[in-house]
C-alpha cells in the first residue's frame, strides 16, 4: 500500500521532521553514540497506572521484564502458571514467534468454542503427547498435556482487560498442520513427521498474508476487548536461530525481519495503532552494547530498558519509573562496558531526583564509586542497601566490609608512613644540632618533607600503570582491535611492560592474529619471569589453532624443556 503525496507535502514533511538526515560524524553523531536514539512520533498516550498485556516472541517477555522493574501492571505471562516440572521454567512457554501463533492464541481464548485441548496435542511417543502450539521439546501424558492448554490459552483473555497491548512480531517461517488447518508455533519433529506423512508443511510467509493476519488480529481485538487498548507493535530484532530455506540464514534473516517491517508500516498507516523502534535500536547499535554476552541473537535486558524508557517518556511522560528504567538501562551498558564514569553520571541525576533507595540501582552506583575510588562514599551506598533488608542486602553488607576494610588499611599505611617521616625529621634534627648546617641535610630534608606531600606514583609510573590497566580493559570490553592498537602503541613508550605485552598477545589471538601472537607469548615465556609458565601455555595454544603439526610439536617440546615436570603440554 503505497504512500503517495504531492511535491509540495512532500517537501513541507521533510522540513518539518527534525529527523530527517542520518547521522554522521560531526552531525547529529549523539543520536547513534554511543546509544542509538530514533525519534518517536506518538499517536496516542497514556498512564503509567496502565495495564499491559504483551504477546509475541522472547523479547516480549523482555518488555515484560523492563516494565514489571519498574512496578507496572503486567497482565501477560504470569509466572506462578501450574506446569508439569519438565515445562520450567513456565515463562518460555509464552513465546509466541508469529503473528498467526499469536492470533491463534487470542481467537481462542475470546471464543467460547475453542477447539478441544486434545484436537490441539500430537503424540510425540507412545503415551507423551506435545504441544505444538507451545514447543515440540517437551512433552506429558494426554491429560496432563490438554491440562495445561487449556490453563495456558486461559492467560490470554486477561488481554481483555488491558490499558495498552505490545505486540512483537518474530518470525516467518511456519510450519502449518494440514490435519487441523491451523498453524503452529512450533515445528514438528523429524519423528513426527516421519509419523504423518503428508500432514506438516513448512511455509515462508509473504507481505500480503502478514497483512491480511495483521487485520484478522486488529478485527478481533476491537471486537473482544471492552476498553478498546491502545496497540504498540514492534518488529523483535532476535534472528533466526537457523533456516529451513536453502539460503543463508543470514539473508533469510533480512527477507524475515523486513517483510513484517513492511507490512507493519502499512497496517499502522491504516490504524490508529503505533510503531515503536525496537528493532531499530538493537540492530543499529554496537553490538557489544545489544547482544548477550556469547550470542548474537538475544539482546541485552538493558537495551531493552532503555527502550521502554524512550516508549514510555514518549506517550506517558516523565515519572519516575520512566527516569529509573532509563536510569538502569544506561548504567548496566556503562558498567558492562567498565565505563564506571559513565555509570556514575547514569545514575547521579536520577538519584539526586528520586533518592537513592532503589537498591539494584544503588548496587551499579556503588561498584563504580569503587573503580572510580571513592571508597567512602562506595562503602556508604553498600551499607545503606544492607540495612534497607532487600534482595541485595547479604552481597551489599559484604562489599560495605570490604571498602571500610580498604579503608582502615589505606588510613594505617598512610599513618605509618607519616610515623616515618616524623621519625626522619627528628633525626635530621638531631644531627643539625651535632654538625649544623650541611648541604647535604638540605637536600635529605627536602627529600623527606616532598615524600609527605606528594606519597603518590611518580608521574611516569602512574602513566605507565593506567595504560595497563586501560589495555585489560579493552580487552575485557571484547574492543580487540582497539585493545592491541593501543597495547602496541602503549608498548613503544614502555617496551618492557609484561602487562601491556600480554595484553598485545591476547589481543592478537582474539583477532586472528596467530602467528604474531604466538611470537609474542614466546617473547613473553623467554623473560623469564612469574607469568612466563602461563605465557609458555598460551603459546600451545595458539599453535594448536595454527593447524601446523610441526610447529605445536616443536613448541610443546620448548615448553618441556623450560618448565619440566608441567603437564600441561
Amino acid at each position: 500500500m503505497p504512500i503517495r503525496m504531492s511535491a509540495e507535502e512532500a517537501l513541507e514533511t521533510s522540513r518539518g521532521n527534525p529527523d530527517r538526515m542520518y547521522p554522521k560524524p560531526g552531525r547529529n553523531e549523539e543520536r547513534i553514540r554511543p546509544f542509538v536514539e530514533p525519534g518517536l512520533r506518538p499517536g496516542f498516550s497514556f498512564g503509567m497506572d496502565s495495564k499491559f498485556f504483551a504477546a509475541g516472541s522472547c523479547f516480549a517477555r523482555n518488555i515484560e521484564k523492563a516494565l514489571r522493574f519498574i512496578g507496572a501492571d503486567v497482565l501477560s505471562s504470569p509466572v506462578n502458571l501450574p506446569c508439569p516440572p519438565s515445562y520450567q521454567p513456565a515463562m518460555n512457554l509464552f513465546h509466541k514467534y508469529t503473528v498467526h501463533s499469536i492470533l491463534n492464541e487470542l481467537r481462542w481464548a475470546f471464543s467460547p468454542n475453542r477447539p478441544a485441548a486434545e484436537d490441539l496435542l500430537i503424540e510425540a511417543k507412545p503415551g507423551e503427547y506435545a504441544d505444538l502450539q507451545l514447543t515440540s521439546g517437551l512433552t506429558a501424558p494426554l491429560a496432563e498435556a490438554a491440562a495445561l492448554r487449556n490453563r495456558f490459552n486461559d492467560t490470554f483473555k486477561a488481554a481483555r482487560e488491558a490499558d495498552v497491548l505490545v505486540i512483537t512480531l518474530g518470525l516467518v517461517e511456519c510450519w502449518y498442520d494440514c490435519d487441523l488447518r491451523v498453524y503452529l508455533n512450533a515445528p514438528p519433529t523429524p519423528r513426527m513427521i516421519k509419523a504423518a506423512p503428508g500432514r506438516f508443511e513448512f511455509h515462508v510467509l509473504g507481505y500480503d498474508d502478514i497483512y491480511a493476519t495483521l487485520e484478522e488480529l486488529y478485527a478481533l481485538l476491537q471486537a473482544n476487548c471492552p476498553k478498546q487498548p491502545k496497540m504498540l507493535f514492534t518488529v523483535s530484532p532476535v534472528p533466526l536461530i537457523a533456516t529451513f530455506r536453502s539460503e543463508d540464514v543470514l539473508v533469510a534473516n533480512c527477507y524475515s525481519k523486513s517483510v513484517q517491517r513492511a507490512a507493519l508500516d502499512a497496517f499502522v498507516e491504516r490504524h490508529e495503532v503505533d510503531y515503536f523502534p525496537s528493532y531499530e535500536m538493537v540492530v543499529y547499535s554496537d553490538m557489544h552494547h545489544a547482544w548477550a554476552d556469547n550470542d548474537y541473537r538475544h539482546p541485552r535486558q538493558e537495551i531493552v530498558d532503555r527502550i521502554m524508557a524512550k516508549v514510555l517518556l514518549a506517550y506517558a511522560g516523565e515519572s519516575r519509573e520512566q527516569a529509573l528504567l532509563d536510569a538502569r538501562g544506561r548504567a548496566t551498558a556503562y558498567i558492562n562496558a567498565r565505563d564506571f564514569k559513565g555509570v556514575a553520571e547514569a545514575i547521579r541525576p536520577f538519584a539526586e531526583r528520586y533518592g537513592y533507595e532503589n537498591d539494584d540501582l544503588m548496587m551499579l552506583y556503588g561498584r563504580a564509586l569503587s573503580h572510580l575510588g571513592d571508597r567512602a562514599e562506595a562503602a556508604r551506598v553498600f551499607r545503606a542497601i544492607a540495612e534497607r533488608g532487600g534482595e541485595h542486602a547479604p552481597k551489599a553488607g559484604e562489599m560495605a566490609d570490604f571498602q571500610e576494610s580498604r579503608i582502615a588499611k589505606n588510613g594505617a599505611t598512610a599513618a605509618a608512613a607519616g610515623s616515618a617521616r616524623d621519625r626522619a625529621m627528628e633525626v635530621i634534627a638531631s644531627l643539625r644540632e651535632r654538625i649544623g648546617d650541611d648541604p647535604t641535610l638540605d637536600e635529605l630534608e627536602s627529600f623527606v618533607s616532598a615524600a609527605g606531600e606528594a606519597p603518590a606514583l611518580n608521574p611516569e609510573k602512574a602513566a605507565k600503570v593506567n595504560a595497563e590497566l586501560r589495555a585489560r580493559d579493552l580487552i575485557k570490553s571484547r574492543k580487540y582491535a582497539d585493545a592491541l592498537a593501543f597495547a602496541e602503541e602503549a608498548l613503544g613508550q614502555w617496551p618492557d611492560s609484561e602487562s601491556l605485552a600480554w595484553s598485545r598477545a591476547v589481543s592478537l589471538r582474539l583477532t586472528g592474529a596467530h602467528r604474531a601472537a604466538l611470537d609474542q607469548f614466546l617473547d613473553i615465556a623467554g623473560r623469564e619471569t612469574n607469568i612466563s609458565k602461563l605465557a609458555s601455555r598460551n603459546a600451545i595454544l595458539t599453535a594448536g589453532k595454527m593447524d601446523d603439526p610441526d610447529l605445536l610439536a616443536s613448541i610443546r617440546a620448548r615448553h618441556d624443556r623450560m618448565f619440566p615436570g608441567d603437564d600441561f603440554a
